[in-house]
């Protein structure tokens, strides 16, 4: 059983939260046994727990996506969910925003949009529009031009120019969520090699293959020996060298841009001749936990530098994870932006409102909501919504942890963590949101535990701030001033926008006797949130440091802080 709110430090958060066995997850993984600490019925127990998602509306979007090549009307919309279709209106405008007719339409212009930007081999504007259940096609045009500024045309002719071509699937054009694309080469070896050194290649090849197809968000393909160049339509490029010297073998493996030839990632793994397999064990869990996060980084690195006229709605879900794991409001603002306009653009994808529904739980922490309560029945909304559409997406989940959280329910949050883990162990966001769960949650030396994880997890080009700020208040909550301090101060330098983080800092140094530090602290929070007050502060200060509470807000009161 997951553990109650108040309860003492450590005592059964949901499978210890399930996330503390993520370790042995990541080598059930590398081992190909799947572990899922909570049961697939546990689902909608987790989503009713972060906010009421209406059956009808998730039968009515179910209904949708399978027959969206047909003409599909209200009443068979309410017939398929089982209500009323003024219930059913009601329920898809409280929930998605939008009547059930026009989330469609956006639902078959996202899916027309998709099919045009990857097309298939000699596929027309016609054939996409229909198979898309599009059939008035000027219609189609003046609404695909509203809603994408450009016609149909300029995309077909743009796609065709920047990708290969791709055939489409049995089941017609649909929304597909789209991947990153990796090929692992079959590894090198030198001419001459014995038998022993080619085995090892393939077998290395083999089991990479095979692990790194079940990274979230990453499509996976096995070249075959001799025919790597024909992969054409993957981006990126996993390859390498077995060598043999002496009785010793080396492994080198290597992760490119195979666009441009920018090396990403290498490595090298040295092993014994006559142990094989610890030497392939080693090679393979290195470059398991290195080349998800490596092309992650790449790929915001790709939307960052495209023209914001070509923007897609992943690239400004791209876009906005640095700014929602920034750990500032301004910030926050930003990625909201983005995520509204990528929603819109594909209201099937699930990334988009788990980021805005996180960014919403933010604003209020910051201070930035005037409907404290509105904010983060939104966020809860958002969240819902989120796992509805992808109920395998282990972002919605942590996002949906860290909104229950934000309503100070730790059960709830711990077990949606645990989900979130279970379907990814390598979840870099994940692990830095129990490492806060955990130190609200009266387990904060189990946190650093938490944070040093999701700093080794980080992609490349997003933020660690907020990693250093969790580490600090984990050694405030436990008493350690001079450590907290200097982590503090370290997630301030690397994002001088997060004042926030005074809250923690300005009563760390009156603890630490630093009245003049604490003075320059407390100044740069009121200023930077005008609104704050001592009650706030220390509404914010963790339940339990060591009997100091009264002395923090008798010294925060004489700094000036008004009640």
């Amino acid at each position: 059983m997951v553990r109650q709110r108040g309860g003492a430090p450590g005592t059964g958060r949901a499978d210890d939260c399930a996330a503390r066995r993520a370790g042995g997850e990541a080598d059930a993984m590398a081992s190909g046994t799947h572990i899922d600490p909570l049961h697939e019925g546990s689902v909608a127990t987790l989503q009713r727990g972060v906010g009421a998602v209406p059956r009808d509306v998730a039968r009515a979007v179910t209904h949708m996506r399978v027959n969206m090549a047909h003409a599909i009307t209200a009443a068979e919309l309410a017939r398929a969910a089982g209500v009323p279709e003024r219930t059913l209106q009601k329920h898809f405008l409280a929930f998605l925003g939008i009547p059930p007719l026009a989330y469609l339409r956006q639902l078959r212009l996202a899916a027309v949009r998709e099919a045009l930007i990857h097309p298939a081999e000699g596929v027309t504007i016609t054939d996409v529009a229909t198979a898309c259940g599009f059939a008035h096609l000027g219609r189609f045009a003046s609404e695909y031009r509203r809603r994408f500024g450009e016609p149909p045309s300029a995309t077909l002719e743009r796609g065709r120019a920047a990708v290969p071509t791709r055939s489409a699937g049995p089941g017609g054009f649909a929304v597909a969520r789209k991947a990153a694309t990796l090929v692992v080469m079959p590894l090198s070896v030198v001419d001459g090699a014995r038998l022993e050194a080619r085995a090892v290649a393939e077998a290395i090849s083999a089991q990479l293959a095979a692990q790194l197809s079940r990274v979230p968000g990453l499509a996976v393909s096995l070249a075959q020996p001799g025919r790597g160049r024909e992969c054409g339509g993957a981006r990126y490029g996993l390859g390498g060298l077995v060598v043999r010297a002496g009785d010793r073998l080396r492994v080198l493996l290597r992760l490119l841009d195979r666009s441009d030839g920018t090396h990403l990632w290498g490595d090298a793994f040295d092993g014994e001749g006559g142990d094989p397999f610890d030497l392939q064990d080693r090679a393979v869990g290195a470059a398991l936990e290195a080349i998800g996060p490596h092309i992650e980084g790449a790929e915001i690195a790709l939307a960052q530098r495209k023209d914001p006229g070509d923007l897609e709605a992943r690239d400004l879900i791209l876009r906005a994870m640095p700014l929602v794991l920034a750990a500032d409001p301004d910030s926050a603002e930003q990625a909201l932006r983005w995520l509204r306009e990528a929603m819109e653009m594909d209201p099937a994808d699930a990334t988009a409102p788990a980021l805005a529904a996180w960014s919403h739980a933010q604003r209020v922490s910051y201070f930035r909501a005037t409907d404290r309560a509105g904010e983060l029945s939104l966020a809860r909304t958002l969240a819902s919504r989120a796992i509805m559409l992808d109920p395998g997406s282990s972002t919605a989940f942590v996002a949906a942890s860290g909104v229950a959280l934000a309503y100070s329910d730790g059960e709830q949050a711990h077990a949606l963590m645990a989900r979130a883990l279970a379907i990814d162990p390598r979840s870099s966001w994940g692990w830095e949101r129990l490492g806060w769960l955990d130190c609200f949650t009266d387990a904060p030396a189990a946190s650093l535990g938490d944070f040093a994880r999701a700093i080794r997890l980080k992609p490349r080009g997003l933020p660690l701030a907020n990693c250093l700020a969790g580490i600090g208040y984990a050694h405030f909550k436990q008493g350690h001033y001079p450590e907290a301090a200097m982590s503090m101060r370290k997630a301030l330098a690397l994002n001088p926008r997060a004042m926030w983080l005074n809250r923690i800092l300005a009563p760390c140094y009156l603890m630490l006797g630093e009245h003049m530090a604490a003075r320059r602290a407390l100044q740069e929070l009121r200023e930077s949130c005008p609104a704050i007050t001592l009650t706030l502060v220390v509404a914010a200060l963790p339940r339990g440091i060591p009997s100091h509470g009264m002395v923090i807000a008798d010294g925060l009161s004489r700094l000036g802080l008004p009640p």
